[in-house]
């Protein structure tokens, strides 16, 4: 069987998650494997809903 692919959502807050800790744009991007356009859009999105917080630290999870 072939592994589940995750949506490039789900690959952003997965690698935030593991890092456990903030991480700048393109450390990101090399992770998640993603074009820079797609990946600052998805970012906005996901900060705007409020899954995700960007500081000058960088990206993170919301912490529970």
């Amino acid at each position: 069987q072939s592994p589940a692919v995750l949506s490039l959502d789900e690959r952003i807050t997965t690698t935030l998650v593991g890092a456990g800790r903030p991480m700048h744009f393109p450390e990101l991007r090399t992770q998640c494997r993603a074009r820079t356009t797609t990946l600052y859009e998805r970012l906005a999105a996901l900060t705007k809903t409020g899954h995700i917080v960007k500081s000058l630290e960088g990206y993170c999870t919301i912490k529970p």
